[in-house]
């Protein structure tokens, strides 16, 4: 049976079929971005640290109220009471005058003996640091510490019978080669991830 060819209803059919091809692929790439901004790029294997951010979730946490309720028991650090410790040990400091005038020495005359006895012990940190350095496990660490009012820093160093201090302005990693030296050390040396001390030759191991 022969059908009369309709050119114009082919071509019809044809835009249809396109149209509805890209209806298809359009709606497909719609929801892949929906489903990019909700759960982030990798999907549902995203970190929670890269989910992102709701529009409203700013004021969310406005709305949010921050903070404990009324009346509840803070988690801070709690006071120490005296009858607690262990010692109590009182440090006050004495001028030097008043130093001079209980021992019957004039304060020029004390401070000419105690320069006289640093130049005697000028050679002992010297041989303490050359004993901390060959002990075979060795500790350093190093805090904030302010000195009239001006920060700085407190340095130790200590194995299980020595400990060293250095005052320094900066916690610049010099501080510690200062006391540990340039060449190999023997033993382990234990410190925190502070990166001053990986400058020092020798093995360490962190705490």
């Amino acid at each position: 049976m022969n059908r009369s060819f309709c050119e114009q209803c082919l071509k019809k059919q044809q835009r249809i079929d396109q149209l509805t091809e890209e209806n298809a692929r359009l709606k497909r790439a719609l929801n892949y971005r929906q489903r990019r901004a909700n759960e982030g790029f990798f999907g549902c294997a995203t970190p929670s640290s890269k989910f992102p951010i709701k529009a409203n979730a700013a004021q969310e946490r406005e709305e949010k109220k921050r903070g404990a309720k009324p009346g509840h028991p803070g988690a801070g650090r709690k006071a120490f009471q005296e009858s607690e410790a262990d010692r109590v040990v009182d440090v006050h400091g004495v001028p030097l005058g008043r130093i001079g005038e209980q021992i019957g020495i004039e304060p020029g005359s004390l401070v000419q003996l105690l320069h006289r006895v640093a130049h005697l012990l000028a050679d002992v940190p010297p041989k303490l640091v050359q004993r901390y350095r060959g002990s075979p496990v060795k500790h350093a660490d190093e805090t904030g510490w302010r000195t009239r009012g001006k920060n700085g820093y407190a340095w130790l160093f200590a194995t299980d019978k020595l400990s060293l201090f250095q005052f320094k302005k900066t916690r610049s990693g010099k501080g510690a080669q200062a006391v540990l030296g340039q060449r190999r050390r023997p033993g382990v040396l234990v410190v925190d991830r502070y990166a001053g001390y990986n400058k020092t030759p020798g093995k360490i191991q962190y705490c």
